[in-house]
């Protein structure tokens, strides 16, 4: 999890009076908002109201207009049936409405008895507006047609009144209005500037307007709005002008005539923006105020905080701490306490150097003492090992079991010793290390030799070995490499009781390390052992009997050794009783020059006999001609008889078995080859090609000392047989 960085304090204020006046600014800017937002609303509303208004005023106005053709439809010469003396009746009544462009009477069919604009009697007059007459003549009902533009470009629109004789349709009689009433009617009313206001027919066809009349329809905004089949609403559209505008509209209830009232947003828009930049600069402002304030207090308490740092470092260092107040109790408080723990600390301050100085003398006499308590071991030790020699030479069969005990015992007796001389020189700094190409294969042999009289003593089932297909070089110094080996195997003895002690080499190829493992499944070890396990003359709690004996050095040893060696040793168990595992990591090397040119042979213990057994005839070829190569008497066999044929004529000291064999495995065969010759005390190396983890510990309990998985590097399987041919005939 990663820390959050520091910030100073100036910064937290500020940022905490910024978070503090959002919530207030974000409050205001609504209320500004919702204010205008409520002033558009509102003015949505009144141009919804004049449209209504005015579209009662326009509706009041064609109403005139059908009465006094109604008016008309009554005179005395049309109920006679006197059309000509009718058009004189007419034509007096068009000359007395300036509004009225014409008057024209049709019949019942749609047929044009005269027109006022013409002389009675002319001939080809033509309808105008035909759909409204047609409607008139289908439904007997008044019409309100669309606006027309004759050949002078002067529109007007179509009132028709249906005349009704003996049941039936005789005539329709039509005024042409011209816009000019409505448009007095929209002219008339008092609105703020910039306002606009239009009168559209059935077609919208632009009847009046109050700004550009002669225009001939809607924008396509107002239009669009329009087009809703409603009988008012409300929107936001752009005048022909250009202008952005509330529209509200009316139907005329009957006509399908709409009254478009229209205002400009640009009043409510600037109001916004001007109380808008207002209100920005005053919180701004406030900000900046409150900003400047927060700096000014967190400078304050940064000083005093400063002061109580100082006071600390001072503190820190031993030194006296100046007396400091502050106008913060909090940090008053501190002060104090800082000044109270320097007077504390000057009191012991003396009583710690003499306690160190005490400390440091008894650990140097310590590390002393041990560094002559091991010179003077020694002493006693060399003469007791050349009496020891000389009585095993004398050959005398009565003494024999006496020198064995002392054998062990002075033997015992001179590791104790190396390992205090060891820790002495640790606690020193005096441990050194030679730094050269060291073969992993020679450090393996060489602790399993060492610690194979305890392997007897013990009774235990042995070490079994696992090694890489290829030698792992590293650079450092062998003896002491050895000597933590066989310190993790003799610990491994103590504690593992009578199981087989696996010891593992292998390649962390990824981080270019080689990994050499110690496990055994005997007493493990508890998460408090874990963590102390590898400080000088730390012990496992025991019995009082001691049964595992040692002064707890060898793991303090081997840490040290491999630190030195730029590696990292490692402890691990699951609990009590469930074993442990013990791990060195070391950087790896490439091979010296010597190792690349050919097979590399760790040592030479002399020709052993040595069995081969494979089905395959090329690996079972090469391996024994290796084999012979290196001096070995070898016998093969490529099928399980042949190998209980050969075993029993060789007796081979090495046997080395390839686990996936015909009719039986390598397990089964090496049972049957024990089972064959009771007495044979030989080894068994299994070369095979199943390398996991459930593999290798099959061949452990199957009594293998050695598994390699093919393709084995040669001087691998020399290694392997060479270590098991010097080992004595308990096995490893």
């Amino acid at each position: 999890m990663h820390a959050r960085p520091a910030r100073p304090l100036r910064h937290r204020l500020i940022l905490l009076a910024a978070v503090g006046l959002l919530p207030v600014s974000l409050l205001g800017a609504w209320g500004i908002w919702n204010a205008i937002q409520t002033q558009r609303q509102n003015l949505e509303r009144s141009t919804l109201e004049l449209s209504r208004a005015l579209a009662s005023a326009v509706e009041s106005e064609i109403d005139a207009t059908l009465r006094s053709l109604a008016a008309m439809a009554r005179s005395r010469p049309l109920a006679e049936g006197n059309v000509a003396a009718f058009y004189e009746v007419a034509q007096s009544e068009a000359a007395a409405r300036p509004a009225w462009a014409a008057v024209v009477l049709t019949n019942g069919q749609g047929e044009v008895l005269f027109n006022t604009g013409e002389a009675y009697g002319s001939r080809e007059l033509r309808v105008v507006d035909p759909q409204s007459l047609a409607q008139v003549i289908r439904t007997g009902q008044p019409v309100v047609g669309a606006l027309t533009f004759g050949p002078r470009q002067s529109g007007a629109f179509a009132v028709r009144w249906p005349i009704v004789v003996n049941g039936q349709l005789g005539y329709v009689l039509t005024a042409a209005v011209r816009p000019e009433p409505i448009l007095d009617v929209l002219q008339k009313q008092s609105v703020p500037p910039g306002w606009v206001i239009a009168v559209f027919d059935s077609a919208q066809n632009r009847v009046a307007r109050t700004r550009e009349h002669q225009s001939r329809g809607p924008s396509p905004s107002l239009k669009a709005l329009l087009a809703r089949e409603v009988s008012s609403g409300s929107g936001l559209t752009q005048s022909l002008e250009g202008d952005d505008v509330y529209t509200g509209f009316t139907r005329l209830r009957d006509l399908g005539w709409t009254v478009a009232v229209g205002a400009p947003t640009a009043g409510p828009d600037q109001a916004l923006a001007t109380s808008l930049a207002w209100y920005v600069a005053g919180a701004l402002a406030t900000v900046l105020l409150c900003m400047a304030l927060a700096r000014r207090i967190a400078d304050r308490i940064t000083e005093d905080i400063h002061a109580v740092r100082d006071s600390a470092v001072l503190l820190g260092e031993g030194q006296p701490v100046a007396e400091t107040h502050s106008e913060i109790d909090e940090i008053d408080q501190m002060a104090r306490a800082l000044r109270q723990a320097s007077q504390r600390l000057s009191e012991t301050t003396e009583s710690m150097r003499q306690a160190l100085s005490q400390a440091t003398a008894a650990a140097q006499a310590k590390d002393q003492f041990l560094a002559v308590l091991g010179h003077e071991l020694r002493n006693p030790l060399a003469p007791m090992l050349t009496a020891l020699h000389l009585l095993n030479r004398k050959c005398d069969e009565s003494t024999s079991r006496e020198r064995e005990i002392m054998g062990r015992q002075v033997a015992h007796m001179r590791r104790l010793v190396d390992d205090l001389l060891d820790v002495s020189r640790i606690t020193r700094g005096k441990l050194e290390i030679r730094r050269e190409p060291v073969n992993l294969f020679s450090v393996v042999e060489r602790a399993v030799e060492a610690v194979q009289p305890a392997v007897e003593a013990r009774h235990s089932r042995g070490v079994f070995v696992e090694l890489p297909s290829r030698p792992l070089w590293v650079e450092g110094d062998e003896t002491r490499l050895v000597q933590a080996v066989t310190n993790l195997l003799t610990n491994a003895l103590r504690f593992g009781g009578e199981s087989t002690i696996a010891l593992s080499v292998s390649l962390d190829e990824m981080h270019r390390r080689a990994r050499l493992c110690v496990e055994d499944q005997g007493e493990g070890m508890q998460a408090e052992t874990l963590e102390r396990v590898f400080e000088p003359f730390y012990q496992a709690p025991q019995t009082s009997e001691r049964a595992t004996g040692g002064l707890g050095l060898g793991l303090a040893i081997v840490r040290n050794i491999v630190q030195l060696h730029g590696g990292e040793v490692k402890a691990h168990s699951e609990g009590l009783q469930r074993g442990s595992r013990f791990t060195i990591e070391l950087p790896t090397i490439e091979p010296p020059l010597s190792a690349d040119t050919a097979p590399q042979r760790v040592a030479t213990h002399g020709a052993g006999r040595v069995l081969v057994v494979d089905d395959n005839t090329d690996a079972l070829d090469t391996a024994a001609e290796l084999l012979r190569d290196a001096g070995h008497e070898v016998q093969t066999a490529g099928h399980p008889r042949e190998a209980l044929a050969a075993f029993a004529s060789l007796q081979p000291e090495v046997v080395v078995l390839d686990i996936g064999l015909p009719e039986m495995d390598g397990y089964q065969l090496a049972q049957a080859l024990r089972n064959a010759s009771p007495d044979w005390r030989g080894r068994f190396i299994a070369l095979t090609g199943y390398g996991q983890e459930p593999d290798k510990a099959r061949a452990a309990a199957a009594g293998f000392s050695v598994h390699l998985t093919k393709p084995a590097d040669p001087s691998a399987l020399l290694h392997s047989v060479d270590m098991l041919l010097a080992r004595p005939a308990t096995g490893v």
